[in-house]
């Protein structure tokens, strides 16, 4: 069975893939996905950094747990109802708190696991930061672009 963490980490990497259709949508919903998409990436550092911690994420899980009600919505036109759906059911996987504790602290080895974490984070700012300036002029809404060190 899939782990919280490689959910997310599924996640991100499925998204990636759909970046060429994401891309051709209007403008405007671009920028909605690239919100979309950095909301999540920073959702993702900050789980990351309270696992670090040997914190429960609670209010990261809460935050993911409401990304994860938006994300049909968001990706459904680009990426289809069932592609849409299969994500969308690894995603809620991820939002699973005590879950999320069990399977960081599980392994003795914990850079696997920020391994998933800080990958999952780039490739969902890359695919923010791809939406904003394909095939426009604008710059990318703010962001870091390198992992962040504490919750944002």
């Amino acid at each position: 069975m899939t782990s919280s963490l490689e959910a997310i980490g599924l996640v991100a990497r499925r998204l990636i893939q759909f970046e060429a259709r994401f891309v051709e949508a209007p403008l405007e919903r671009r920028h909605l996905m690239a919100e979309y998409f950095m909301q999540m990436g920073r959702v993702v550092s900050s789980i990351h950094f309270e696992l670090q911690k040997d914190r429960v994420p609670h209010e990261g899980a809460r935050q993911m747990a409401l990304l994860a009600s938006q994300l049909l919505t968001m990706i459904e036109p680009e990426a289809g109802s069932l592609e849409a759906e299969r994500i969308h059911a690894l995603f809620i996987l991820g939002c699973d708190t005590e879950r999320l504790c069990r399977d960081y602290q599980a392994s003795e080895q914990k850079s696997p696991n920020d391994e998933i974490m800080e990958k999952s984070f780039i490739l969902l700012q890359a695919l923010a930061n791809g939406l904003v300036g394909a095939n426009s002029s604008e710059t990318t809404p703010s962001s870091e672009n390198s992992f962040p060190t504490a919750p944002l």
